[in-house]
């Protein structure tokens, strides 16, 4: 329910302020949204929009099929017919996922930071502090260093002594992870032999988007001491133009926090830069 109200509470923010004033002007009749349809911009009322989103987010959270269909997997929240609506359809995917897609790596215990009282108004550099419950230990979540969460549970049940039971999905398939070849799959994806326009799109969401991306996560310097080898298709154009047969590409850097007790659990990483929203690809992540 917390994921739901801070996307409520986001679209109020950012939402709420008029038209005009957002961009700078007063004539928000005059203004457009800057689509590729030139459409209006939203407008969002907090007064009456936020308790009527609330109570969207309520009936879908009690009959929660509306969210795909009705004879499809895909999710629908884009088809709704206000962005009101669409809000609370987001709003009510996030705590699903957050529920039952977001699974931890660490095994009984957490990292633990010591919070300076300025912590309560001020960012902390390394992304401590930045959650503070009043108990339960978490207080280094979202800081660089800790470990990357898992979207496959690690367990698949508990066994008859009430021991969980390890999940074969949450462990890598060494044998045939190269199958089909990584190297093939982005051939056959990513090549272009024209250029492939997107009217839709400019080069400012491309730099947002690594604006973000390098934001939230990091696994640093990789494993020079382990590789996996790719092997070549024969009309590959890296045979041509750099005489290889094979890719060799390095392992992500190992997790150094394990412990003798998680020897068990699957690989784990850790992020080495701050998970939180916070500019730290520009302020660094100490």
């Amino acid at each position: 329910m917390r994921a739901t109200l801070v996307a409520v509470l986001a679209a109020s923010i950012l939402l709420a302020i008029p038209a005009g004033d957002a961009l700078g002007s007063g004539k928000g009749e005059d203004l457009v949204c800057g689509d590729a349809s030139f459409s209006p911009p939203p407008t969002f009322d907090p007064f009456t929009d936020i308790p009527y989103m609330v109570e969207r987010i309520g009936e879908i959270m009690a009959d929660p099929s509306g969210l795909f269909g009705p004879d499809s997997p895909w999710t629908n929240w884009y088809e709704e017919p206000t962005m009101v609506d669409q809000l609370a359809k987001l709003s009510v995917m996030r705590s699903i996922l957050d529920r039952f897609n977001l699974w931890d790596m660490y095994l009984g215990w957490f990292p633990d930071a010591d919070c300076p009282p300025e912590a309560a108004t001020v960012r902390q550099i390394d992304g401590t502090c930045n959650y503070l419950p009043d108990s339960g230990g978490m207080r280094a979540m979202g800081a660089a260093g800790t470990r990357f969460g898992r979207n496959v549970p690690l367990y698949a049940g508990e066994a008859p002594d009430g021991s969980p039971v390890p999940n074969p999905a949450a462990y890598p398939d060494y044998e045939n992870l190269l199958e089909p070849s990584p190297r093939e799959v982005s051939r056959q994806l990513f090549t272009r032999d024209e250029f492939e326009p997107v009217p839709f799109l400019n080069m400012l969401a491309a730099a947002w988007v690594q604006f973000q991306v390098h934001d939230w996560f990091d696994h640093g310097e990789n494993d020079m001491t382990n590789f996996f080898a790719i092997p070549l298709a024969e009309d590959d154009p890296f045979r041509r133009e750099h005489g290889l047969e094979e890719l060799r590409v390095p392992y992500t850097a190992a997790d150094t926090s394990r412990k003798p007790s998680e020897a068990f659990l699957p690989p784990s990483h850790q992020n080495q830069v701050t998970q939180w929203w916070d500019a730290s690809q520009i302020y660094g992540s100490d």
